[in-house]
């Protein structure tokens, strides 16, 4: 064999080789349906693979504002309605240090749902400031 034919010949391989990585490549990407932000992520980095249909990602759509939805406890929901003034306490952030997220009550569920054991409103407040 020639020269020219080893050169040909190696250079099919790493032609076959570059198709093949691109192609695992693609299999390996996620591309989303829409454009926005995205704000939780659910990936478990301990397992290897994903199920068809399996939530990775939350995302907020582009030109879309963001909602905070809240579990009203059962003894304030005759307290609370829409159009109210809010103040938001994030369990995972201690309000004494961060503070609160001040909005505005848009809807509050007319059926309760038991979560951990206690009845609770699913509720939608719209804040009053962006959420980075």
């Amino acid at each position: 064999m020639s020269k020219l034919s080893q050169r040909r010949e190696e250079l099919k391989n790493v032609e076959r080789q570059l198709y093949q990585t691109m192609d695992r490549l693609k299999q390996d990407s996620i591309v989303a349906p829409i454009a926005g932000k995205v704000y939780n992520l659910n990936v478990n980095l301990t397992k290897g693979t994903v199920q068809s249909g399996e939530e990775l990602v939350s995302i907020l759509p582009e030109g879309k504002e963001p909602l905070l939805v809240v579990d009203l406890p059962n003894q304030y929901r005759g307290f609370v309605s829409e159009g109210m003034q809010a103040k938001v306490k994030v369990d995972a952030f201690p309000y004494q240090e961060f503070g609160v997220v001040d909005g505005t009550v848009i809807y509050v569920s007319p059926n309760a749902v038991t979560k951990d054991g206690k009845k609770v409103f699913p509720t939608k407040i719209k804040p009053h400031k962006t959420l980075n």
